[in-house]
């Protein structure tokens, strides 16, 4: 692969292409290789191909991209995607396709990713190292050294796999969901033994791999894309799966649909029937059943590709056994039928309604796309938030424009839509009726006017002296921002709300709700800060699951006071809509709303909320509460500290507590993994009898290391596993009718 990419370089990269299908239309470099990572353990490239008109120009076009191979031992779209490559550079080998290749090239941006695995693919085909040659044709993972031995530990055969990553559970979206390190595996095929086949990795996009294709893909801002797997264990053999139709919520029955799912399923059929020509039978489909890491459903969710997921073969529940994941003898023919499925993606990211093969579905045209420019300089709008909320909703994050101001969506044919789109510092363009047709893409351009600048001037003022500069957040509905002030200084900013906040280290924090339409002079007191009260969480357990309607902390019996801060640091990553943490202030009997969090944010981040206690005779409370339906449980809530803050130099009364679980509880061991030693804690919720016991991985009882009585509270003891050997092991507490199971793992 890689000499073959650099072969065509030499050939293509570097002046124009005389075939007269491209010469004929003005064509450049059609041709471009590019290195946008590496890999893991060995720094091998990952290579993407761009293919388009010219390569050399940005152009207002869609994008389409091809991910050839994720997993090592699947190779049949390793072949494909170079075969994709290889048509629109040797054009007069393929007659029949030479139109497809002609308009695909003049309407679209191409980008092949043959693999993005490519240390796992060296293992599958086999190398020498200090003469020992790595070699596993079954091969699936990259190599990355999980259990940091500084040795590649694998098994040559299905599963069994020590080390290594599974790249399609690696991405920032349901990767709670993949498997945990070692976890046995659960195939539908009970002779296929693919244990350790899934783990997801030690966070999500820890795999340099994954972090490339991530790059890519927020940088380019595909409209289309494939990524083609294999099925060793049948299972899923000849399928095409895409965004989303999760059934772990509600069932079968009631499945949670990704937005716009019936422009998604429409073109997934049609790709399911050309691929499927081969044999004369469609391939299989279906939304992605369950959330688990995979990239189909973090592009998606990110950025608005809808991309599918084709699991390639040729005959149905064909073994594989032990050797390479591909029919030699049939190659040509899965090969030739994907490649017509590729032409059909790639003719729908162009847009027109070309019916090019007798036999195969049409192709609609339905698909808006334009351009953002700023109406006064004509300069591209990048960043630009286009959003039509038919193809959106709360799991979906903002769609916007590229760095040539161009956007671009597929329509259902008998679909309607509206358009929004907006940017900072201009005013908005809100309810476009988008007007779209089968028989081409419809184009929108918008020409946005800037909002007036105005002037806001900052008299700040301290209690005490102080050298350095004030900190001011700004936080806009459309974009946050970093400053360092001094006084007196003047900022011009276009109009809008906005909320600022000014800190520095020993001063209260200061935050001011401002609406600026005019110029203005804001003169801000910066006050000495004192603590009243403060909960910090280092070296605790700081991940809550609670109940619905749990409290899990609170500040209670707070006295008058005319200037308060709260002050908390935090991430979350909670079910959209169905889980929410609610910060709340009670006064006496009336309940105010300070904060709700649902959805995700899992990075620290800190608020900044003023409070008031007006009433003399008044006190209230500061309630944390995460209410959840049970159903579906994300990374929850992690807080780092919550601080309540005064001006005012006075006792106070104010009591913190943590709430007390109601039923037994078990943490994760910590260390882990851990040798020789590890702490275990546990909460008992009434006195009783407690056993605490290990088990290896298949459940049977090793040791028993407790079994006393205990008071009601939180309890800790430490663990010497010394004479154990390295593996993974259960521990298992049993408290009446109670009993929890975790695992634990040792790494000598």
């Amino acid at each position: 692969m890689d000499s073959t990419l650099h072969a065509w370089k030499e050939l293509f990269g570097s002046s124009e292409h005389d075939n007269p299908i491209y010469t004929d239309y003005g064509f450049g470099i059609i041709y471009d290789l590019d290195t946008i990572g590496y890999s893991s353990k060995d720094s091998l490239p990952i290579f993407a191909v761009k293919l388009s008109a010219n390569v050399n120009e940005r152009a207002s076009e869609p994008k389409i991209l091809i991910l050839g191979q994720c997993h090592a031992e699947e190779i049949y779209g390793l072949e494909i995607s170079m075969e994709i490559i290889k048509q629109f550079l040797f054009p007069d080998e393929y007659v029949d396709n030479k139109t497809k290749l002609q308009w695909g090239l003049y309407g679209s941006e191409v980008w092949v990713v043959p693999t993005h695995n490519p240390e796992g693919l060296r293992v599958v085909h086999g190398y020498y190292k200090n003469g020992e040659l790595i070699k596993d044709v079954t091969y699936r993972k990259n190599k990355t050294d999980v259990n940091q031995n500084l040795n590649f530990d694998y098994i040559d055969g299905v599963g069994q796999d020590l080390d290594g990553v599974d790249l399609n559970r690696n991405y920032d979206f349901n990767w709670i969901f993949g498997d945990s390190l070692w976890v046995p595996g659960a195939s539908c095929n009970p002779g296929y033994k693919d244990d350790f086949d899934y783990y997801r990795g030690h966070s999500p996009e820890s795999e340099p791999e994954t972090k490339a294709i991530v790059a890519l893909a927020k940088k380019e801002k595909f409209l289309l894309s494939i990524a083609y797997h294999s099925s060793r264990s049948g299972c899923i053999d000849r399928y095409v799966i895409y965004p989303w139709a999760w059934k772990d919520k509600w069932g079968e029955e009631q499945k949670e649909l990704a937005p716009g799912f019936d422009v998604i399923e429409k073109l997934a059929s049609e790709i399911a029937e050309i691929a499927g020509m081969d044999l004369g039978q469609n391939y299989l489909q279906t939304g992605s059943s369950y959330r688990k890491g995979n990239a189909h459903d973090w592009f998606y969710r990110e950025t608005g590709c809808v991309q599918f997921l084709v699991e390639l073969g040729y005959t149905p529940q064909f073994d594989y056994g032990g050797g390479l994941l591909i029919q030699e003898e049939y190659i040509d023919e899965v090969i030739n039928s994907n490649i017509d499925a590729f032409f059909h993606v790639l003719m729908r990211a162009v847009g027109n309604n070309y019916d090019l093969d007798l036999g195969l579905p049409p192709v609609d045209g339905n698909q808006v796309r334009g351009n953002i420019l700023d109406a006064n300089t004509n300069f591209p709008i990048e960043n630009a938030i286009v959003s039509i909320p038919e193809l959106e909703n709360n799991i979906t994050k903002k769609r916007t424009t590229d760095a040539s101001g161009f956007y671009s969506r597929i329509l259902h044919p008998d679909g309607e839509y509206t358009m929004n789109i907006s940017a900072f510092g201009y005013e908005l363009f809100n309810n476009i009726e988008i007007q779209h047709t089968t028989s081409g893409a419809r184009t929108f351009d918008a020409s946005l006017n800037k909002l007036s600048n105005y002037n806001l001037t900052l008299n700040i003022t301290a209690s005490e002296s102080i050298e350095r500069s004030f900190h001011l957040l700004r936080h806009h509905r459309l974009q946050s921002d970093t400053f360092y002030v001094s006084s007196d200084e003047i900022f011009t900013w276009p109009q809008g709300d906005y909320r600022i906040v000014l800190l520095q280290d020993g001063f209260i924090p200061v935050v001011k709700e401002l609406a600026l339409n005019q110029n203005q002079s804001i003169t801000i007191s910066m006050d000495s800060s004192f603590i009243l009260n403060e909960i910090n969480y280092e070296n605790q357990e700081g991940v809550w699951y609670a109940e619905e309607g749990k409290v899990i902390h609170s500040i209670n019996n707070i006295n008058y006071h005319e200037n308060l801060l709260l002050e908390y640091r935090l991430k979350y990553e909670l079910e959209w809509d169905y889980d929410n943490l609610f910060v709340y202030q009670i006064n006496n009997n009336d309940t105010i709303t300070l904060m709700q969090y649902s959805g995700d944010k899992y990075q620290f981040f800190t608020e900044y909320i003023p409070i008031s206690i007006s009433n003399e005779n008044a006190s209230a409370d500061i309630i944390f509460s995460l209410e959840k339906d049970g159903n579906i449980d994300y990374r929850g809530v992690e807080i780092d500290y919550i601080k309540l803050l005064t001006s005012e130099n006075e006792e106070s009364n104010l009591s913190i507590f943590e709430e007390l679980p109601n039923q037994l509880v078990l943490f994760q061991n910590h260390p882990n993994p851990f040798n020789p030693s590890t702490k275990i804690k546990y909460f008992v919720p009434r006195h009783e009898k407690v056993t605490i016991g290990i088990y290896d991985i298949r459940g049977n009882f090793v040791e028993e290391i407790i079994s006393k009585n205990h008071n009601p509270g939180y309890h800790t003891i430490i663990v010497n596993l010394d004479e154990y050997s390295s593996g993974i092991y259960l521990y298992r507490i049993i408290s009446g009718n109670d009993l929890i199971t975790k695992k634990l793992m040792i790494i000598k």
